[in-house]
């Protein structure tokens, strides 16, 4: 893995996903929605524009040690309306739509074979069985945009998550088998998983026997796998990647942003945010220990280039700072709920319905068509 990928691997990556949201709105591929403070979004944007920053000096450092060619400009013209842009990428080909929609059909159908087989732990992100817009395009070798046709990103994310729902359902389902539970066609409950722990339960099932080997066959060898790993873990993040573009009234800013910065100081030393005393932009563990000081050390553990020591240093000091006024003990926990019926898992706090009927999906793609002359494809609805 190289070195930028290696360093945002888990927590750049998963908080700048959730930062995107503070994009201005015209952005149409990544416009989230959500209702944050203006003192959250003032702090989030600064945020934002700090890991912005830093993830643009390595990618451009990386950019000058591994290439000498010349990097040209992507060649701009314009679609039929004359109002969309459309980028071609250099070293492509155009590619007709018969084979564009050829192509589309197969993965559609590859799609629809690896719900076949979703295996027996949650899973947040199937991607590795997933094949989507980009995988289609790089393997002809053609381009994302043209007079043509062109993609909506919107459109696309929501199919994504549309498949990972129905993969997520499956392995739940298999989970249960496993552990020779069968439910009645008419049984429904909610899974609720608290972050300070990452343990589903199981809400509104009036069987309590039942109820209980639930939650045992979910939780089942969880403490025994890497944090990332857990399904309760995983479950949380499908449920918060379902919502956080669909203003989902579970999702706050603050509360992903504790999250995140709480996880990541887990899975790095092992240590939880809530059991610590806050000690200006330190938190100190019962027994005395220096968070941050520990956090940081760890950095030397991973990394060996003076450069990628002080990125990270730098990286996970401005984590901590973000954080230092929150706080991890009360209940004001991000915990977020799902509810399961008919076999499969149902959003809560959002209109849109990934476990449900995807109509809103196609109307989605219908109302980017309506507004452009170009054709679009989909690889799942």
């Amino acid at each position: 893995m190289s070195q930028i990928n290696k360093l945002f691997s888990f927590s750049y990556k998963n908080v700048s996903y959730f930062l995107k949201s503070r994009r201005s709105a015209h952005n149409t591929l990544n416009a989230p929605h959500f209702n944050a403070a203006d003192a959250s979004a003032t702090k989030l944007s600064e945020t934002l524009n700090k890991l912005n920053e830093i993830a643009l000096n390595k990618r451009n450092s990386k950019v000058q040690q591994d290439t000498k060619q010349e990097i040209t400009p992507d060649v701009v013209t314009y679609s039929k309306n004359k109002q969309s842009k459309a980028c071609y990428l250099p070293n492509r080909k155009t590619v007709s739509l018969e084979t564009l929609e050829n192509s589309f059909s197969s993965a559609k159908n590859s799609n629809l074979k690896a719900l076949e087989n979703p295996g027996s732990s949650i899973v947040a992100n199937n991607q590795n069985k997933y094949r989507g817009v980009a995988n289609v395009i790089n393997d002809l070798n053609t381009h994302f945009l043209t007079d043509e046709y062109y993609f909506n990103g919107r459109v696309s994310d929501a199919e994504k998550t549309a498949f990972d729902r129905k993969m997520v359902s499956g392995q739940i389902q298999n989970i249960l088998k496993e552990h020779d539970i069968e439910l009645s066609s008419d049984f429904s409950c909610e899974f609720v998983i608290d972050p300070d722990n990452y343990r589903i339960t199981v809400e509104n099932c009036e069987n309590q026997e039942l109820k209980e080997k639930i939650e045992q066959a979910l939780n089942d060898g969880d403490e025994n796998k890497d944090f990332a790993d857990r399904n309760g873990r995983n479950l949380y993040n499908h449920i918060y990647l379902s919502g956080k573009d669909y203003k989902n009234s579970q999702i706050t800013h603050d509360g992903q942003l504790k999250r995140y910065v709480n996880d990541l100081v887990q899975e790095k030393i092992g240590i939880n945010l809530k059991d610590c005393k806050n000690v200006g932009d330190d938190f100190i563990t019962s027994d005395g220990q220096s968070v941050k000081e520990l956090f940081l050390k760890q950095v030397e553990e991973e990394e060996t280039t003076t450069d990628n020591i002080r990125s990270f240093k730098e990286l996970r000091s401005f984590y901590l700072s973000q954080v230092k006024d929150f706080d991890f003990t009360d209940n004001n926990k991000q915990v977020l709920r799902i509810s399961f019926s008919e076999n499969s898992l149902h959003d809560i706090g959002q209109q849109e319905d990934f476990g449900g009927n995807l109509e809103f999906i196609h109307e989605m793609a219908s109302v980017s068509v309506a507004k452009d002359s170009r054709k679009t494809f989909t690889c799942f609805i």
